[in-house]
């Protein structure tokens, strides 16, 4: 069984922005007091497209402002770890996509 190993680069700052935006909606542009979160929580996901993603779904449909505050305490929390190598990244963005699934919960 063969295996090839894809590697996927983080995404600059602006990128990743964008790419945050068509997960969730344009509403993160029109609706100025959530756009500064939203842009926030965008950071802390680390430019990684998955962990995007997996955030951006998690939020897309929330409209509670209060929970968007806790999402972003969460991303925040998770991001201590901080991303330094290469190596670190690729363990550190399945631990991201978990403590996402766990920490973002909407409860």
């Amino acid at each position: 069984m063969n295996h090839t190993i894809i590697c996927v680069e983080s995404l600059p700052k602006e990128e990743a922005w964008v790419l945050f935006k068509c997960v969730v909606g344009e509403r993160v542009e029109i609706e100025a007091k959530l756009k500064p979160i939203a842009m926030k929580v965008a950071e802390e996901c680390g430019g990684l497209p998955l962990i995007l993603q997996v955030v951006g779904k998690a939020l897309k449909y929330e409209e509670n402002f209060k929970e968007w505050e806790k999402a972003l305490y969460n991303t925040e929390k998770n991001a201590t770890l901080g991303i330094d190598s290469k190596a670190n990244e690729k363990n550190q963005s399945f631990y991201y996509v978990v403590c996402s699934q766990k920490t973002l919960r909407l409860n």
